[in-house]
């Protein structure tokens, strides 16, 4: 596989960071601070290890005498799925509008970046967008077998970061996103099919805790007791597996779910009350 998937882990870092910054410098701006945040950014990122593989990040296997038959075309679909699937593109923009809106839409054409989008643009070349767009690759159909190498792949990536108010945590914010496959990829199929020798499954999601301190009109530096307001969610899509007729019978013999986390808020309206209450009560006499 071409050794560049540390360089688009890399930018992808780098753009997260800046993201995160942009975002909490407009929300200063907006609760009337006059002074414009003027961040400082280095960065130093490791790339990979002395056995050009990326510590925790993506990884792929041919399998035996099958990959002689992988074509340049399968390779390449390989390869970009890899670099998606370590790439931390679309998680900054999911977290930073759950932290300015104050509630998480882990809708699939925000998480698909994450995970599922990958491996079905990989598998499936032909379809011309998402499967929330009307295209939905389906397992129940056998179809005639596809011709190509057989491969698999995997990988993953995730970030966070906490926002502090001297020693005081007032943010937590983070996630992630993965998924793998197996099969022929870049292949174009004649039909939108999984064969019952391939699986693909992705998905992510993450969330969003912002804390005020216990009494209103507290300073944060010197509140003990807090409470908080957290927001969070994901979603993602898999192929069905042997034996399960639930899945089988299906539409498209892929499941698909989008779930809030359990201890999150759903409101959109008191989201957005809570996110400017934070940004007045917290944010506006840290900065």
């Amino acid at each position: 596989m071409k050794n560049h998937h540390g360089v688009v882990a890399s930018c992808s870092v780098r753009h997260f960071v800046e993201l995160v910054l942009q975002s909490i410098g407009r929300q200063i701006l907006s609760i009337g601070t006059m002074t414009p945040l003027l961040p400082s950014l280095s960065l130093y990122i490791d790339v990979g290890n002395a056995n050009n593989t990326v510590a925790g990040g993506p990884s792929s296997k041919f399998q035996g005498p099958a990959a002689k038959n992988c074509t340049k075309a399968q390779i390449d679909a390989c390869d970009g799925a890899i670099r998606s699937l370590a790439s931390l593109a679309g998680l900054g923009e999911y977290l930073m509008d759950a932290m300015e809106l104050g509630i998480a839409n882990p809708m699939p054409n925000q998480i698909d970046p994450l995970g599922w989008g990958p491996l079905v643009r990989a598998m499936f070349p032909n379809p011309s967008g998402f499967w929330h767009e009307g295209v939905m690759p389906s397992s129940q159909s056998q179809g005639r077998p596809v011709q190509g190498g057989y491969m698999e792949l995997g990988g993953g990536s995730g970030a966070g970061f906490q926002l502090l108010c001297g020693q005081q945590t007032v943010a937590n914010i983070g996630g992630g996103g993965g998924g793998g496959a197996a099969g022929t990829f870049g292949v174009v199929r004649s039909e939108t099919t999984v064969q019952s020798s391939e699986s693909l499954g992705g998905g992510g999601g993450g969330g969003v805790q912002l804390l005020f301190p216990a009494k209103r009109n507290e300073l944060p530096w010197k509140a003990r007791r807090w409470r908080s307001w957290t927001t969070g969610g994901g979603s993602g899509c898999g192929s069905c597996n042997p034996g399960d007729r639930s899945c089988q019978h299906s539409t498209h013999g892929i499941t698909c779910g989008a779930k809030m986390d359990d201890g999150s808020i759903v409101d959109a309206i008191a989201g957005r009350e809570f996110a400017h209450q934070w940004r007045a009560d917290v944010l506006h006499p840290c900065f």
